[in-house]
């Protein structure tokens, strides 16, 4: 009987020690953009901490599947990590969330890929959480007629380049991945080339959104490290 007692509470022990201690929406994110050289073609799952500590979380990129000129990044929410990363932690605070992002770089190259990248807690390596994110990016094909603008760098530091192939009068803005304006401006047709400062934002994926007085609208991506 003893020994039948002692089989069971190491099996509890065993059990209890490969609970996961947080939570992710989705295992398979399917997302898809467009090829222009611009571009940052761009998927997430969110995380949460459901334990009552903070957690030292890993993310390892188990497996990629993409074309050989594509390039890619995971990023959090407010941190992006170097392309050659393969592996990295952070903290995730009791009761907190994050978004875990796969960001493709396919400099104006169409294709499909996927990136598996495995989550887990480093206490507890054995149980993990694997998220598979299924990209497809399309040939892109200008319109006549419709405006088009290109940004740079990606990532940014302190100053963002923005070129207007086509200057037309309009407003520009800079959203967050939250669809938060965080910057606006006035454009006139004379403003073929602007310069934005963006030191003061946060680290993550920003949208810049230049729509027309015609109702002409573009959007380009990038990263602010």
């Amino acid at each position: 009987m003893k020994k039948l007692w002692l089989l069971f509470g190491f099996c509890f022990a065993v059990l209890f020690m490969r609970a996961q201690t947080f939570a992710v929406t989705d295992t398979v994110v399917y997302f898809s953009g467009s090829a222009q050289a611009t571009d940052i073609v761009s998927g997430y799952a969110k995380i949460y901490n459901t334990s009552g500590d903070t957690l030292p979380l890993r993310w390892v990129r188990a497996q990629e599947n993409i074309p050989g000129w594509w390039r890619s990044s995971v990023c959090t929410e407010y941190y992006c990590f170097a392309i050659p990363d393969d592996s990295a932690t952070w903290n995730l605070l009791p009761g907190d969330s994050d978004l875990v992002y796969i960001h493709i770089y396919p400099y104006g190259n169409s294709g499909t890929g996927d990136v598996v990248v495995r989550l887990f807690d480093t206490r507890q390596p054995a149980a993990f959480t694997d998220i598979r994110f299924v990209v497809d990016v399309l040939a892109s094909v200008p319109e006549q007629g419709t405006i088009s603008f290109n940004s740079w760098p990606s990532p940014a530091a302190d100053w963002l380049n923005v070129q207007l192939n086509t200057p037309r009068e309009g407003q520009l803005q800079i959203t967050d991945v939250a669809g938060r304006i965080v910057h606006t401006q006035a454009v006139s047709a004379a403003d073929a080339r602007l310069e934005l400062n963006v030191a003061r934002l946060e680290t993550g994926l920003y949208s810049v959104i230049f729509e027309s007085e015609q109702g002409e609208r573009a959007v380009v991506k990038f990263v602010k490290q």
